[in-house]
């Protein structure tokens, strides 16, 4: 799992407790939580600047920034914006 969440996808609104079904072979993850009921979750997201310092994490806010997202290959070289 990677923080496409902080795009505000699906994941922000799977809970604590709730069980997950992977299917490796085809690349599949089910939330098993009724659908009605995982689609009226409002999004769980942490404000950007929460978890952005402490345990030494400031020490890799210029890999952060310069990162790519999963989708696009989580790569830093060449990430020009």
């Amino acid at each position: 799992m990677c923080p496409e969440s902080a795009d505000g996808g699906p994941l922000t609104r799977v809970k604590d407790g709730d069980i997950i079904h992977l299917d490796t072979e085809k690349g599949i993850m089910n939330v098993l939580v009724d659908e009605a009921e995982f689609n009226a979750r409002l999004s769980c997201m942490m404000a950007n600047t929460e978890h952005h310092y402490g345990s030494g994490r400031e020490l890799f806010d210029s890999f952060r920034a310069g990162v790519s997202s999963a989708e696009e290959g989580a790569i830093n070289m060449f990430n020009v914006e």
